[in-house]
C-alpha cells in the first residue's frame, strides 16, 4: 500500500502511472501494488462556504497554514 497526495484528478493519475511504471522498471509487479490517494475534506455551513475555504487553502504557501485553517471548527 502506497499513500499518495494529489491536489486534483489529473495529478493523481500522473502520479499513479509514474509509480506503477517505476515499479515495473525495477522488476516489481505493478498489479501487486495498491495506491491510495489521501483526501482533504473541507466542511462549511454551505457548499459555497466550503468551496471558498478550499480556494483559500490552495493559496496558502505552507502546509501548516492549511492544517491550521482546517483545524478551526
Amino acid at each position: 500500500m502506497i499513500f499518495t497526495a494529489a491536489r486534483n484528478l489529473t495529478g493523481a493519475k500522473q502520479g499513479y502511472d509514474a509509480i506503477k511504471a517505476e515499479a515495473a522498471k525495477a522488476g516489481r509487479d505493478p498489479d501487486q501494488m495498491f495506491l491510495c490517494n489521501l483526501i482533504t475534506p473541507v466542511c462549511g455551513a454551505t457548499k459555497s462556504e466550503a468551496e471558498d475555504k478550499m480556494a483559500l487553502i490552495h493559496t496558502l504557501p505552507l502546509e501548516i497554514d492549511a492544517l491550521s485553517l482546517l483545524a478551526e471548527g
